[in-house]
């Protein structure tokens, strides 16, 4: 497939997602000289086959601009049509295979290459007709760590700004803790949420969407495995799973029970508690209620 024929298709391409696409037609001063078969490519495709240096065996008086499917009016018929609709095939066959991901608003598609008239240009000073976009609230930047002992359930909360996760010293020292819950079962890997999940200003991350993703990763979770107490480690834990704004200092060692009814604390988090060992003991004091619940001696 020479440079003309490979144009040609990647111009079909371009039509089938409604992008319109152009190619110089005058030198620029200081620029590369474009290749000779540029100044005879015509779109859509005329009726005349290539030879094999890229030029048409019969030429056309004019090179019209390249110009997008709907300016163009209805699409000529010819060599272009079945490649056309094998591009659109192809790309109906990646959008159901991808997987789906909210994407940022876009400019409305041009219209399709086949309708009968283009739509008008607007005036020249005339006022937009595009509705104002609302904005989207800042993303909180939060990671969660979903970890199960038994019939225990725990989610710490990481540092967000941090790259490390959930990592050995947070084992060691969880371990420590369920054992003194009466749990001997040692804790699982543990499952990250980490938000704002993509990129992106135009995505709609604020605190709304990371509630659901809280309750949703909950609820996955304890369809693994039943639980009868939760331990809640953290401000961000403490938060985004009861749906309360207080802080932690409000929240810790208090039974609180999660949508399911699971009883459940709160307290510091294993970061804090790795940096600050007298922390220990607060965790301790605040881990009573969930003893009394269970009927676990205290050591």
């Amino acid at each position: 497939m020479n440079a003309p024929q490979q144009e040609q298709l990647r111009h079909q391409y371009l039509e089938a997602m409604g992008i319109s696409s152009w190619l110089p037609r005058t030198q620029l001063p200081g620029a590369a000289p474009s290749p000779q078969w540029v100044e005879h490519f015509t779109w859509p495709a005329q009726d005349a086959a290539f030879d094999d240096d890229g030029f048409a065996s019969d030429e056309p008086e004019a090179a019209p601009a390249v110009t997008s499917p709907s300016a163009s009016g209805t699409a000529k018929p010819g060599v272009g049509a079945a490649a056309r609709a094998q591009a659109r095939d192809s790309l109906a066959a990646l959008s159901e295979t991808a997987p789906r991901q909210p994407a940022p608003s876009r400019a409305a598609p041009q219209p399709a290459p086949d309708s009968p008239q283009a739509p008008a240009a607007p005036v020249s000073g005339a006022a937009p007709t595009t509705e104002p976009r609302r904005s989207a609230q800042p993303a909180p930047r939060v990671k969660l760590a979903f970890v199960l002992a038994g019939d225990l359930l725990i989610v710490d909360s990481l540092p967000p700004a941090s790259r490390q996760g959930f990592g050995n010293a947070h084992q060691r020292l969880l371990q420590g803790i369920v054992r003194a819950l009466g749990v001997q079962e040692r804790p699982s890997d543990a499952s990250l949420l980490s938000w704002p999940v993509l990129a992106g200003a135009t995505l709609d991350q604020g605190p709304a969407e990371l509630a659901k993703a809280v309750q949703r990763k909950l609820a996955l979770t304890l369809a693994l495995r039943p639980v009868s107490r939760a331990l809640l480690l953290g401000e961000a834990a403490a938060q985004w799973l009861l749906g309360r704004e207080d802080g932690l200092d409000a929240l810790r060692g208090i039974r609180f029970s999660l949508q399911s009814g699971v009883p459940c604390v709160a307290t510091a988090s294993l970061s804090e508690a790795l940096q600050l060992p007298d922390v220990k003991a607060e965790i301790w004091r605040d881990l009573q209620p969930l003893l009394t619940a269970t009927g676990a001696e205290t050591p």
